[in-house]
């Protein structure tokens, strides 16, 4: 979508301005923000209008790298981008849980920013701006590209400064303006992914999980379970990932771990991380379409493998050698006795792995499951996958840092 030709926002009429935040306050909702420099005025402008405590649970500016890091738990791939913007709304939205204890039926709502904007010194990249809301049933993303010279650090943030009060607003289900102006040469663009019924009951921990068939209009199949049917789908045959993307690695291990075992592959996503934001709405979307078209996937909130033998008891997992370095390595779980414990119960449960090597990323030797020291009771469960049927010295990411963040 192209800007048009004024050099005002629309909400530029103050008049305007103050009864969208009017209208944006007398509505169910509450906000948790996070804006790390530009547009941080939307702050002042919902809290200098009476009635803030009826919108804002928290407002944040994570400006310092450091600060947008330790706001994350981890240093994103880029500062400045349509993923950090959704991570950061992802953040918020966890954080207005927390702060709501899960007590109050008010639809909660996580809002972020992300902005490059002008400054004392001229930069090398675009002027823009990312801003996402994160809710239970929605995740949507706004990026703004300016024209740059065209405008003074104080307009460009003005304009982001509106569109935080827009998309709030709209979250919030107020009526506001959804067009945009500026120069013919600008540009604003939105993407929005409304979950399904099954994905939003996975998203609140209510289902366990939903198996969907993979593809770019992917279908769910099993809508919930309270646990695997082992009569429908005995001793499985799992590849755990986050498939950021696919790629002939994965492809090459599914068809080496078919011929091995006889078995048919399934996928596992989870959409939890031990120690990242969950997965939003447009990035489950966008990485199951991006798995080949018809690919069974298994979206889960498991991120540890204990709790995925509990989900999947009896199952193979396709692993490589580094993701069993980590299951066998107690900094991972805190000491060696709460290691031991969890490889006992995953065990118990009948699962076992299958180990293909890889090529190190230290000094580039291949690394098999012969190669490397593990707990003696993980190394029990652990069958390897001899090198003569598959390699494929491929890296998901070093295949990420060629993609556009």
């Amino acid at each position: 979508m192209l800007l048009s030709n004024d050099t005002l926002s629309r909400l530029d009429l103050c008049m305007d301005r103050e009864s969208l935040i009017q209208k944006t306050h007398a509505s169910p909702g509450l906000l948790v923000v996070a804006v790390t420099g530009g547009g941080a005025t939307a702050i002042s402008d919902w809290t200098a209008t009476p009635g803030a405590s009826a919108t804002l649970l928290e407002a944040v500016v994570p400006y310092a790298t450091q600060s947008i890091d330790h706001w994350l738990g981890y240093a994103p791939e880029s500062y400045c981008c349509e993923r950090t913007a959704r991570l950061l709304a992802m953040r918020a939205y966890l954080r207005a849980v927390e702060l709501t204890e899960d007590e109050t039926d008010v639809p909660l709502i996580g809002c972020a920013c992300t902005a490059s904007l002008a400054s004392t010194r001229p930069k090398r990249g675009e002027h823009r701006a990312h801003i996402a809301i994160q809710s239970e049933e929605r995740t949507t993303v706004c990026s703004i590209t300016f024209e740059k010279g065209r405008r003074t650090r104080t307009e460009e943030d003005r304009i982001v400064a509106d569109q935080i009060l827009i998309m709030a607003a709209l979250a919030k289900g107020v009526d506001a303006p959804s067009d945009f102006v500026g120069s013919e040469t600008e540009r604003l663009e939105t993407k929005e992914a409304v979950a399904s019924d099954a994905l939003r009951n996975l998203f609140r921990g209510t289902i366990l999980g939903i198996r969907v068939k993979a593809g770019p209009n992917f279908t769910t199949e099993t809508a919930c379970m309270s646990d695997v049917e082992q009569d429908a789908n005995a001793s499985p045959l799992l590849f755990p990932g986050s498939y950021r993307p696919m790629h002939r690695g994965h492809r090459g291990m599914i068809e080496a771990a078919q011929r091995l075992t006889g078995r048919s592959v399934e996928l596992e996503m989870s959409i939890g991380n031990v120690d990242k934001p969950p997965l939003d709405f447009l990035e489950i979307e966008h990485r199951i379409q991006n798995i080949d078209a018809g690919m069974p996937v298994w979206l889960t909130h498991t991120p540890t493998f204990e709790e995925k033998s509990t989900l999947f008891p009896g199952a193979t997992f396709i692993v490589g050698t580094d993701t069993i370095r980590r299951i066998g390595d107690p900094s991972y779980y805190g000491d060696m006795k709460k290691r031991l414990a969890a490889i006992d119960r995953i065990a118990e449960r009948g699962c076992r792995f299958l180990v293909f090597g890889r090529q190190s990323s230290c000094d580039e030797t291949f690394e098999s499951l012969s190669s490397i020291k593990l707990p003696p009771t993980l190394q029990a469960i652990c069958d390897e996958a001899p090198e003569s049927v598959f390699r494929e010295d491929v890296s998901s990411t070093e295949i990420r840092k060629g993609e556009k963040p």
